[in-house]
């Protein structure tokens, strides 16, 4: 398999693990929509499962009159396996600008395991195959209405799916979220509380996904990472995890 045929993989294993409250077919494309609760929920997926030609001006103002009628910016999500390969220079003539620049990266769950081996780790580590409310509190400070909309997103996660938390003395401390589509495993939604953070409770969750990820059927794990995050970026460097690709978004705020 090529590598561009893997990344076209990996990006339609990102769009099943964290779906979209509405998802319509447009040419090879889907238009995405959850109440603008995160960039690609609420994007046009650009890659497609098979190539195909199409107007592809015709379907940027299609999508755009879309996300209009949605009341949202109308936003493409852009990789080295979007379709047409010059979407990006499309959209920018169109008057879309980039947000949110961000990196894919990868490992063998098994190489990640032996990076991750820790014996002086303190707190119990928990898997539920549903969030509960003190997984979905933990490390956030959201209005009643995002954090619902991303409870959703959470719940309509196929199985497999491990919603980790750590807990010491009775407390969620940290957590995480494990899904695997197509031998794909992903890790989402890390985040520790600021009195525990940097002592090795995101080092403890990957252990434990890239276990249980084994398990479930994963022959590699991905998960996303913003450009600019350096401490985040390191951690997972010292995990076994290789950058594969960069992504970003094209908007048009209206």
């Amino acid at each position: 398999m090529g590598h561009q045929s893997e990344l076209g993989m990996a990006e339609l294993s990102a769009d099943a693990t964290w779906p979209a409250e509405e998802s319509i077919p447009l040419g090879p494309w889907r238009l995405r929509a959850t109440h603008g609760y995160s960039h690609r929920a609420n994007s046009v997926r650009t890659v497609a499962a098979e190539s195909m030609s199409a107007n592809w001006d015709d379907l940027v103002t299609e999508a755009e009159a879309f996300y209009r009628e949605h009341r949202l910016p109308s936003i493409f999500h852009i990789s080295p396996a979007t379709m047409p390969s010059d979407l990006d220079q499309i959209l920018d003539h169109r008057g879309h600008l980039i947000e949110k620049s961000s990196e894919v990266l990868s490992a063998d769950p098994v190489a990640i395991c032996a990076a991750t081996a820790r014996q002086d780790f303190l707190g119990q580590i928990i898997l539920h195959n549903d969030p509960d409310a003190d997984w979905l509190s933990c490390a956030l400070d959201e209005r009643i209405g995002p954090k619902k909309i991303r409870e959703q997103i959470c719940r309509r996660i196929p199985a497999p799916r491990a919603f980790a938390s750590i807990i010491e003395n009775g407390r969620t401390i940290a957590r995480a979220l494990g899904a695997v589509n197509s031998g794909i495993g992903w890790v989402y939604c890390m985040a520790t509380v600021p009195d525990r953070q940097r002592r090795g409770c995101a080092t403890r969750l990957l252990n434990s996904l890239a276990d249980w990820s084994s398990t479930n059927g994963a022959k590699k794990m991905y998960l996303q990472v913003q450009a600019d995050n350096a401490v985040a970026r390191e951690l997972y460097v010292r995990s076994a995890f290789v950058k594969q690709y960069e992504y970003h978004y094209r908007v048009r705020r209206v």
